[in-house]
């Protein structure tokens, strides 16, 4: 073939293919409209279901860990025991995220008491950097797994479908096997972030329509960093009571590869029990037999000083006003 039709005819193919993905592109855009509505219905089930609720189960990681989940509205806490601590490990972790405060604290295995190892109070003066620290930690121990029906590991749903920081590039209908070898419907959306300092790249979420949408599995493809490439995939499965569906076994994988170097990280926790029952009590220091003093805000010296300030003040005034009278009638 002369070299002067093989050009033009890679760039014709070029164009063909470009046309098809505008097409598909465009074609996904009712499909997406329509996804963004029904997932915003049927989605607050399972936000409504962690609303108010403590959950436990066993979570394996670096350890074995039997951990409670503790959540009131914006307060939220989480209890970590260790299984089968070592010496110098801490048998049990508690953290706790209020808007007024968060506090981490530990107990060593021959220790029947809490210390603590973090406590921070929170007001408008906080900066956002120790907000968002606090923001991550909680997510990482509670969100990818409290809130897996959700999240993608730390990525909310709802943001990728409304396009908050990501671009929608298809969506497909598919189907699952279940685990009785029945067909699942499912919807599998693809994105790409558009943050151009982000640290993500591509992700790929798996929906189960008939369980309002709950999320199924993800892969998320990071940003090669220093020669390293990163990709998490995730499986969540579900248990039927009754007429609901709940929240049943979480896994985690993180894959890094590069520099000639492989090695992944796995995490799984298997939930045991819900209820929407919360006891106002993990919320505090006191329940570890610590003092909640510590829990209150300082009191502003400042406001202190110039209360003060302005009494001597006033006396002073008083005073010579009176001496001034004084020496007047004095005078007469």
């Amino acid at each position: 073939v002369p070299d002067t039709l093989v050009f033009p005819g890679f760039i014709a193919l070029l164009l063909i293919a470009f046309t098809l993905f505008i097409q598909t592109a465009e074609a996904d855009r009712p499909l997406l409209s329509e996804l963004r509505s029904d997932y915003s219905k049927q989605s607050t089930y399972w936000e409504n279901a962690t609303e108010r609720v403590t959950a436990t189960g066993t979570r394996v990681d670096r350890a074995t860990d039997h951990f409670t989940f503790s959540v009131d509205g914006e307060r939220s806490c989480i209890s970590l025991k260790n299984a089968t601590p070592k010496a110098d490990e801490s048998y049990e972790t508690v953290l706790v995220f209020t808007p007024d405060y968060k506090f981490r604290l530990e107990k060593q295995k021959n220790s029947s008491a809490y210390h603590i190892d973090e406590l921070n109070l929170l007001d408008e003066n906080s900066s956002e950097k120790d907000v968002a620290r606090i923001e991550f930690f909680k997510c990482l121990e509670m969100g990818c797994y409290l809130h897996a029906p959700t999240r993608a590991f730390d990525i909310p749903v709802k943001e990728i479908l409304n396009e908050d920081n990501w671009s929608v590039e298809s969506i497909q209908n598919t189907v699952e096997e279940r685990h009785d070898g029945t067909p699942s419907p499912t919807v599998t959306v693809t994105a790409k972030s558009t943050l151009a300092e982000g640290n993500y790249d591509t992700i790929q979420v798996v929906l189960l329509p008939e369980k309002q949408y709950a999320l199924s599995s993800y892969i998320i493809r990071h940003k090669p960093d220093n020669g390293y490439q990163s990709v998490v995939t995730g499986s969540v499965s579900y248990s039927e009571q009754g007429t609901t569906s709940q929240l049943e076994k979480i896994s985690i994988n993180t894959h890094n590869e590069g520099n000639g170097e492989v090695f992944d990280s796995n995490r799984i926790a298997d939930f045991d029990s819900f209820s929407d029952d919360c006891d106002d009590a993990v919320f505090t220091l006191s329940k570890y037999g610590l003092s909640d003093s510590l829990l209150k805000k300082p009191t502003s010296y400042r406001m202190w000083y110039l209360l003060t300030a302005a009494v001597t003040g006033l006396g002073c005034v008083f005073i010579v006003v009176r001496k001034f009278r004084g020496n007047s009638a004095q005078r007469v």
